[in-house]
């Protein structure tokens, strides 16, 4: 009977670990937009964090709004090792402006689990079109995990 016992715990044991480890894994879910134009573009994003004495170190962890001076893939972008990285502006404490330069990619937003979709951009605004988050995503590119949104010549 005792042995039972131990034999049903380690089992239940075991069915806990691996129920554990599977709802706490974590799949890196970048967000990029690529410029194939010929000029500089405004960018204007919205978010949905809330002001407060972190916010400026939530922004800078996850807006990491690094970019590359070409039009590269995400597996490409995350190789070359250089942190450039766009200035940007914030006129509210929900939006974030940047210039994004012409033939260049830029990660907008490093997250886990496509955060960026539900917690971190609310839309955004590009060439005065307000495009939300759910229609950003649509119009991406997807690329294995990450999502690329491309901003082409009208």
């Amino acid at each position: 009977m005792n042995r039972n016992l131990n034999t049903n715990k380690a089992l239940y044991f075991g069915l806990f670990f691996m129920v554990a480890t599977f709802f706490s894994c974590s799949i890196p879910t970048n967000f990029y937009i690529q410029n194939l134009t010929n000029k500089t573009q405004k960018i204007k994003i919205y978010h949905g964090l809330k002001s407060g004495s972190n916010l400026d170190d939530v922004l800078l962890n996850s807006f990491t709004l690094y970019y590359r001076n070409e039009i590269v893939n995400p597996k490409k972008f995350k190789e070359i090792q250089n942190d450039l990285t766009l200035n940007f502006t914030q006129p509210t404490d929900s939006t974030l402006v940047v210039y994004l330069k012409p033939k260049s990619t830029t990660q907008i937003v490093k997250t886990n689990n496509y955060r960026w979709v539900n917690w971190f951009i609310k839309s955004v605004t590009i060439a005065d079109k307000n495009i939300n988050v759910s229609q950003l995503r649509a119009a991406s590119k997807k690329m294995k995990h990450d999502y690329v949104y491309i901003i082409e010549e009208p």
